[in-house]
C-alpha cells in the first residue's frame, strides 16, 4: 500500500514563511541610519542678521534634539570668544540635552573683571560636522552643523526696559537690604569688614561715598572715611542665593578698639547710596549699625602628626551662620572661607582638580579650575578618589563643611613651615591668616567643620616640609589617614 502525506495546512505555511521572512529582516542591516544630533532653539535667541543684547550676567542655553554626552562638552566644542577670538572665561553647565554658558559677572567698579564688557561683541561657536572634536550624543552622534552667531552686549547705561547692564535675579518684588543678623566686626589688624546683602549689589554703586562710617571719642564724632569699598562677588543666577557682600577696608591704625565707639549708616552723603542690579537703593538706608572693632582677628596654630586620630573644637560659637529670609536659608560666612563661587564639590566618581582644567563638580556642572577654589561645602564619598595637581600653591574653600570618607590625593607643592619656630607650637601660636595660607603647598580654609573618616594623602610624603594646611572654624576631626606635619589654624575670635 503506497503512504501518503496529508499537505500541511495553509496558516501553518503562511506562519512559517513569515517567521523566516521576519528572521532574515532581523539580521539585516537597518536602512534607517540614526538621526543626526541637531540644535532645537538658544536662549536667548541668537540671529545673525541681527545680533542681541546680552546682560553681562545673563546664560547662554543652546537646547539640542538629543540627550547630551557630557565629556564631548570642552572649550575646543563649545565656546564664546571676543572681537580678538580669544576664549572667554565661564563655567559650562550640562543638562540632558542642553548646555549653558553662564559668565563671570564684573564686581569692579569699571565692569571690566567679568567675563563680559559692556557695549563689546562676542560670539557663540559651536563645533559640528565634519569637525572630529564636536558634541555629542550619549548614543555616539554628531551634531550634525556647527553654529557661529554674534551678540552685543547691553551698555553702562542699560536697556530700553532695564536701568542697568544687568538682568536681576530672584523676584523683583523682593526689597533690597541688609541679611538679617548681619553684625558688622572689624579686627584692627586686618582693617576690613563686610556686609551681607540678600541681593547683588550694582558694583559702580559701591564707593567710599555710598556708607557713611562715624567714630565716637570723649563726646566728639568724626567721620571715619574707609580707602576702598567693593563688592566681592556674587551668587550664581542658578543657585539658592542672590546676594553679594561688600567689603570696606581701613589703612592701618585707622580705627582704635578702645576707648572708641563706631557705627554706620547704611546710606551715604547726597543721596549716595548702594544699589542693586534694578538700580533700586537699600530699602533701609537709614538704619544704623554699631561696629564692633576688636584687636586681633588671627588664627591659632599648631603642627599635627599623622599617626594619631585629631579631634580639635572651638569653645566658643563659630562667627559664620546662617538667616532665614522668608521661606529661604542664606548662608553669613566670613570672606576667608570664599563666597561659595563654584558650588557644592559632591563627586559621584573619581576626578582630577588641575588649574586651568574643567571637572565635574558631582551635578553634571562643569567648573574650571584655578588656584583659589571656592565651594559651598565639600563631601568625598566612600569609593571616590579626589586628585588636587598643581604646580603652584592653590588654596581650597569652603563656605560649609568638609567632608572626607573616600581618599583625597594631593599632589602639590610640600611647603616651608620653617618660619613658624623652632616649638612645635603645641602651646597654639598665634599668626597672621594670609601667612599661614602660604606655609604649604595645599591650603583648606573652612568655615563649617572639617571631618576625615577617610584617607587625605600627599605624593611626597616622607619629604621634609608641610603637606597641607588646614584653617577651620568649626570642629576638626580625623579618624582616618592624614599625612604628618600638617599645619592647624583653629579660629580664635571671641
Amino acid at each position: 500500500m503506497r503512504s501518503s502525506t496529508a499537505p500541511a495546512p495553509r496558516s501553518v505555511i503562511g506562519a512559517s514563511v513569515a517567521l523566516l521572512l521576519g528572521l532574515i529582516a532581523g539580521c539585516a542591516p537597518d536602512p534607517t541610519p540614526a538621526e543626526p544630533m541637531a540644535i532645537v532653539r538658544i536662549a536667548p535667541a541668537l540671529d545673525a542678521d541681527d545680533p542681541p543684547r546680552v546682560f553681562l550676567n545673563q546664560e547662554i542655553t543652546v537646547y539640542f534634539s538629543q540627550p547630551v554626552e557630557k565629556t564631548s562638552v570642552n572649550r575646543d566644542a563649545f565656546r564664546v570668544v571676543d572681537a580678538n577670538g580669544n576664549h572667554v572665561d565661564g563655567t559650562l553647565r550640562v543638562g540632558l540635552r542642553s548646555v549653558t554658558f553662564e559668565p563671570v559677572p564684573p564686581v569692579a567698579a569699571t565692569l571690566d573683571d567679568g567675563s563680559f564688557r559692556p557695549s563689546g561683541r562676542y560670539t557663540l561657536e559651536i563645533a559640528g560636522m565634519p569637525l572630529w572634536n564636536t558634541l555629542r550624543s550619549v548614543s555616539g552622534e554628531r551634531l550634525a552643523r556647527g553654529f557661529s552667531c554674534p551678540f552685543d552686549i547691553v551698555p553702562v547705561e542699560g536697556a530700553a526696559d532695564h536701568a542697568t547692564p544687568f538682568l536681576p535675579h530672584g523676584a523683583v518684588t523682593e526689597p533690597f537690604g541688609l541679611m538679617e543678623r548681619t553684625e558688622p566686626r572689624l579686627a584692627a589688624d586686618v582693617g576690613t569688614v563686610d556686609l551681607h546683602f540678600n541681593l547683588a549689589v550694582l558694583p559702580p554703586s559701591a564707593t567710599i561715598d555710598a556708607l557713611q562710617v562715624y567714630e565716637v571719642s570723649s563726646g566728639q564724632r568724626r567721620r571715619v572715611w574707609p580707602q576702598t569699598v567693593r563688592v566681592l562677588g556674587e551668587r550664581r543666577p542658578h543657585a539658592e542665593h542672590y546676594g553679594s557682600t561688600v567689603r570696606l577696608s581701613f589703612g592701618p591704625g585707622q580705627l582704635d578698639p578702645w576707648p572708641s565707639l563706631y557705627y554706620m549708616f547704611l546710606r551715604g552723603s547726597e543721596g549716595q547710596s548702594l544699589r542693586d542690579y534694578l538700580g533700586r537703593p537699600l530699602v533701609d538706608g537709614d538704619r544704623v549699625l554699631e561696629l564692633d572693632v576688636v584687636p586681633g582677628d588671627r588664627p591659632r596654630v599648631m603642627v599635627l602628626g599623622g599617626s594619631e586620630p585629631w579631634h580639635l573644637s572651638r569653645e566658643v560659637a563659630a562667627p559664620l551662620g546662617f538667616a532665614q529670609r522668608g521661606t529661604r536659608v542664606e548662608v553669613q560666612c566670613g570672606v576667608e572661607a570664599g563666597d561659595g563661587r563654584h558650588g557644592w564639590l559632591r563627586p559621584r566618581s573619581s576626578l582630577t582638580i588641575e588649574p586651568g582644567q574643567r571637572f565635574d563638580r558631582g551635578d553634571g556642572v562643569l567648573v574650571e579650575a584655578s588656584a583659589d577654589l571656592q565651594f559651598l561645602g565639600i563631601d568625598i564619598g566612600p569609593g571616590v578618589t579626589v586628585r588636587v595637581v598643581s604646580r603652584e600653591p592653590i588654596r581650597i574653600r569652603s563656605v560649609g563643611s568638609v567632608s572626607i570618607r573616600g581618599r583625597l590625593l594631593l599632589e602639590t607643592p610640600m611647603g616651608d613651615a620653617g618660619w613658624l619656630g623652632g616649638e612645635r607650637f603645641g602651646q597654639g601660636e598665634i599668626v597672621d591668616l594670609d601667612r599661614l595660607l602660604e606655609a604649604s603647598g595645599c591650603a583648606f580654609v573652612v568655615g563649617g567643620h572639617f571631618h576625615n573618616a577617610g584617607s587625605v594623602e600627599h605624593v611626597h610624603e616622607g619629604e621634609r616640609g608641610s603637606p597641607l594646611t588646614l584653617v577651620v572654624v568649626g570642629q576638626l576631626e580625623s579618624t582616618g589617614r592624614a599625612p604628618a606635619e600638617v599645619i592647624v589654624g583653629m579660629d580664635d575670635r571671641n
